[in-house]
């Protein structure tokens, strides 16, 4: 057994009830400490996500708000799946393809 004091009183502890005292604490600060370091985590993949998304445009001259055709690009571009001004008429990936390139 293990004595340990308090306000003069004594409190007696076998080596199991400390082993078992200590795991759960430990347990729960562990615990504590993921939920928030998940927090964390999962805030910062998604900044990093919109910053990924903001910062890459989908198409050379690409102006965001602004609906544009054809003739405001002026080129043949790659919009992919993204086609938010409607460039790509057929569907293929590649918007003002009359433009060539």
């Amino acid at each position: 057994m293990v004595e340990a004091s308090n306000s003069g009183g004594k409190y007696k502890y076998s080596p199991l009830e400390i082993v078992v005292g200590v795991l759960f604490w430990g347990a729960i600060a562990f615990g504590v400490f993921a939920y928030f370091m998940g927090s964390i985590s999962e805030d910062n993949d998604e900044v990093e996500n919109n910053r990924e998304i903001s910062q890459v445009d989908p198409y050379p001259g690409y102006n965001d708000g602004v609906d544009q055709d054809c003739a405001d690009v002026g080129i043949r571009v790659y919009v992919g799946t993204y086609d938010p001004d409607r460039l790509d008429a057929d569907g293929d990936g590649w918007g003002c393809e009359s433009y060539g390139g």
